[in-house]
């Protein structure tokens, strides 16, 4: 009766834990450079900090980092991971980025300069 009951109990908890890890999105997080294990070419700027958040059914990016010019970095993108792009904001060469999921651990992404026009 009671390897019964403890057997029932581990069953219940491993349903538990997998349930937990399966729901959690590998693509939320925050991901810091480490300068130590990273080689650029002189002169390339790089991403510092990035932070994934969810907000309801989208993704929030924000980046911060160094650009070409050694000048502080700093952009926010809101959108979904459906291939779309969606406006950028932040001092960035691009005005709106498309990312699209590969698949559980690996994004792809587009960044798309809009000509303005004055009219």
């Amino acid at each position: 009766m009671m390897k019964t009951r403890i057997a029932v109990v581990a069953l219940a908890l491993s349903f538990i834990g997998a349930g937990a890890g399966f729901a959690a999105n590998p693509h939320i997080g925050t991901w810091k450079l480490n300068d130590a294990k990273s080689k650029f070419p002189p002169g390339m700027g790089r991403n510092t900090t990035v932070v994934y958040t969810e907000q309801k059914d989208k993704i929030k990016v924000t980046v911060d980092g160094v650009g070409n010019d050694g000048k502080p970095t700093h952009s926010v993108w809101v959108g979904k991971f459906d291939g779309t792009a969606y406006p950028a904001k932040g001092n960035l060469p691009y005005n709106s980025v498309a990312y699209k999921v590969v698949n559980d651990r690996i994004r792809s992404k587009s960044e798309v300069r809009s000509q303005m026009s004055d009219s």
